[in-house]
């Protein structure tokens, strides 16, 4: 397994290699700025795509640090996009502690992808 740091082109080597049925939106809040990374990559345009995905690490870092179901749910609540009500009995919610640093990042997200053309 390669370490260090992963870069757009990389990215692409490993988005590519999956079927286009099977992209989902799993990097945003914004199903449209998934699809722009994701032309990015297929054209090749790895700046493009490079300077979109540093905006979704943010979020996608507490999703790697607590739990990517998890802050995903409480993101989009967060966020202001819906409200998605407690989590099914087999997890927990967020605690309260940590909603600060997941608004935080959700919101910028959001803002982000709505400001995309």
């Amino acid at each position: 397994m390669k370490t260090g740091v992963v870069t757009a082109a990389d990215l692409a080597r490993s988005v590519l290699a999956v079927p286009p049925l099977a992209r989902h939106a799993d990097l945003t809040l914004d199903p449209d700025a998934n699809r722009a990374l994701i032309r990015y990559l297929e054209t090749g345009d790895y700046a493009r795509a490079e300077a979109l995905r540093a905006a979704y690490l943010p979020l996608e870092n507490l999703r790697d640090e607590l739990s990517p179901i998890r802050v995903l749910h409480e993101a989009v609540r967060l966020a202001g996009i819906a409200d998605t009500g407690p989590m099914l009995p087999q997890l927990t919610n967020i605690p309260a502690s940590l909603h600060p640093r997941i608004a935080a990042a959700a919101k910028a997200l959001l803002a982000h992808d709505r400001a995309l053309p």
